[in-house]
């Protein structure tokens, strides 16, 4: 019969301070932090400032539409009444904007939100 042999475990911040002493790289949260204000998130992606309202990120059909490779309800709900700004923003050098560049956006936007607190 095996019997189990204690094992010392360092907690995680013990090994931090060491690392930080010792002068190693302490490593940092990359992720981009959204902002939540009461019923609202305000999040920056792309360079472009968005304030959402978190109703309306709650749409089923939008999120099923999303899971099937079809953003564009999504993306009519993120950008609101700022649709025309945003599309020009996202748009190529030549006008032209891009499917992939409009699935991308709404995967970062939705990233982003998943990070709001």
């Amino acid at each position: 019969m095996a019997t189990a042999t204690p094992r010392k475990t360092t907690p995680a911040r013990t090994t931090r301070q060491k690392a930080a002493a010792a002068g190693a790289a302490v490593p940092q949260d990359r992720a981009q932090k959204a902002e939540a204000k009461q019923d609202t998130l305000e999040i920056v992606v792309d360079g472009i400032e968005l304030t959402l309202d978190r109703d309306v990120l709650d749409d089923y059909e939008a999120v099923e539409l999303m899971a099937v490779g079809l953003p564009t309800r999504m993306f009519d709900l993120i950008c609101g009444d700022r649709q025309k700004e945003i599309r020009q923003a996202l748009a190529d050098e030549n006008g032209r904007l891009r499917a992939s560049v409009v699935g991308e956006f709404v995967n970062k936007v939705g990233e982003a939100v998943g990070q709001g607190k």
